[in-house]
């Protein structure tokens, strides 16, 4: 199912039996800033992804658990960039365009999940979570290719390369 994002604000009630019912809502007609500012930051990342080398990608991880963003290349088939809005300057990006790009989507993203978890708390304080230094996770790019050294094994030849996909 589906409702436009301006319900989300006027009609609370509905996106939580929506939710309730089917276990997941799409919002449709985004505002343009949002749907904007998460294209410039899918472009950044695409541009991370397939121009920096190793050692540029490795200086954007993080390694404090707690923080949990930054770059992820531990997979041999698959790189992932994971942004935190609450992060601040914790957050490592590997050049102000790209922090500029990330920071806005993942704020904006961040404020429509709040207006989710809202909605579905209908007036109800969220319980304490431990060990939740920041927010809610939610913006990440993930970067899908063949297996290095020309090994396709298991992977689909199909695969674009370039595709830059995002998790909300």
């Amino acid at each position: 199912p589906s409702m436009p994002y301006d319900a989300l604000t006027t009609s609370p009630g509905t996106f939580f039996e929506l939710l309730r019912r089917h276990r997941y809502v799409i919002l449709t007609d985004l505002p343009t800033a949002t749907t904007e500012s998460c294209s410039q930051a899918a472009a950044a990342c695409a541009k991370f992804f397939k121009e920096k080398n190793s050692s540029d990608k490795q200086a954007c991880t993080v390694h404090d658990t707690n923080l949990n963003c930054g770059y992820r290349g531990n997979q041999p088939h698959r790189e992932h960039y994971h942004m935190r809005a609450e992060a601040g300057e914790r957050q490592p990006w590997p050049s102000p365009a790209f922090g500029a790009a990330g920071s806005r989507a993942s704020g904006a993203l961040e404020a429509i999940g709040r207006l989710c978890l809202d909605a579905v708390l209908q007036g109800a304080q969220l319980p304490p979570v431990q060990n939740a230094e920041l927010g809610c996770s939610v913006f990440d790019a993930f970067w899908y290719h063949p297996l290095r050294g020309g090994d396709v094994t298991g992977c689909d030849s199909s695969v674009d390369e370039a595709v830059v996909l995002q998790g909300h």
